[in-house]
């Protein structure tokens, strides 16, 4: 199934076990997404454009937390969550999404994982000023609550120190989460 041409970066593939979310982010900056059915059929139109408007975003990391889907999007100096529902791709959080971090920086691509019980978003971080270090927040996926909040203090450290940390990635299995990352002495 084609999606669309020349629609930008960042694309991210989700699925719910029967269907798949798409996201990607146009050359505008916008984040968009299609839901696309196993056997390729677009659910959501126009292509070109994408029929569930996200918001501003880049970079994206997305899961399924066995109700909604759930995307994580960096842009300029926030991080943003985004709860959408498979069965008709509404966004139940709004254009905006749910404010995750909102400190001054640019973010990396942010990783997400469901550990069962809650979303968790990672993403390396300038706010040292002097090297990047990797933070974390949950958001809860009933209501889109974020549980290490307000999003204007950014979540808490999961990496602090005088390495350059960066590109974390996040998986759960059995209510536990492994986050790796990349690091540069």
């Amino acid at each position: 199934t084609t999606i669309g041409t020349n629609q930008g970066k960042g694309l991210k593939l989700v699925t719910d076990g029967s269907n798949f979310l798409v996201v990607w982010a146009d050359l505008n900056g916008n984040l968009l997404g299609a839901r696309v059915r196993a056997d390729g059929v677009l659910l959501d139109a126009p292509p070109t454009t994408g029929a569930i408007a996200l918001g501003k975003g880049a970079s994206t990391g997305g899961t399924f937390d066995g109700t909604n889907y759930f995307i994580a999007s960096s842009y300029m100096s926030s991080i943003h969550g985004h709860r959408i529902r498979p069965a008709d791709g509404a966004l139940l959080d709004g254009l905006g999404g749910i404010a995750i971090a909102d400190v001054p920086g640019l973010y990396s691509p942010p990783d997400v994982s469901f550990d069962g019980t809650n979303e968790l978003v990672v993403w390396d971080d300038p706010r040292s000023l002097s090297h990047t270090d990797i933070y974390g927040a949950r958001v809860r996926p009933a209501d889109g609550a974020l549980l290490d909040g307000p999003s204007s203090s950014a979540g808490f450290p999961i990496e602090v120190s005088e390495i350059i940390a960066r590109n974390p990635r996040v998986l759960s299995a059995g209510g536990r989460s492994l986050v790796v990352y990349e690091d540069v002495i």
